[in-house]
């Protein structure tokens, strides 16, 4: 019998599990406090690189999400993203370090067919639909 090897992820309240399967660049994103986006990037920049926009910065403003994001790349190639939603109530008065990756906010998949696969989700899992725009 072969062994299983998966890698699991505790960040704040959540569990990420990741099990041997079809390799693609997946997406997860962490909550932080909503305003310790500044400490975050300092500490992310110290420790690896981040990528930026066309005019250089590596903070990414989403006004209709109300947020700020830092980007960056397991070494796997997935895409990992710190998130600062404003409209949460989850301010800190802690020093920012890996204590205040709060929680798994989202997880991005690759697949074929987005709608359908977005459609499927919801159903099985009773999950809502969020594209930014309400």
């Amino acid at each position: 019998m072969g062994r299983r090897f998966f890698l699991r992820i505790q960040a704040g309240t959540s569990r990420l599990i990741f099990r041997p399967g079809p390799s693609a660049p997946y997406h997860f994103a962490f909550n932080l406090p909503r305003n310790q986006m500044g400490q975050a990037h300092e500490w992310l920049s110290g420790r690896l690189p981040l990528p930026s926009d066309e005019e250089g910065q590596s903070v990414m403003s989403f006004p209709r999400w109300n947020a700020h994001s830092v980007y960056f790349t397991d070494p796997a190639g997935n895409i990992l993203e710190c998130i600062a939603r404003h409209n949460l109530a989850n301010h800190s008065r802690l020093p920012f370090g890996p204590s205040r990756w709060l929680e798994i906010s989202e997880v991005g998949l690759v697949v074929e067919d987005v709608a359908a696969s977005a459609a499927m989700l919801s159903s099985a899992l009773s999950l809502t639909y969020f594209d930014g725009q309400g």
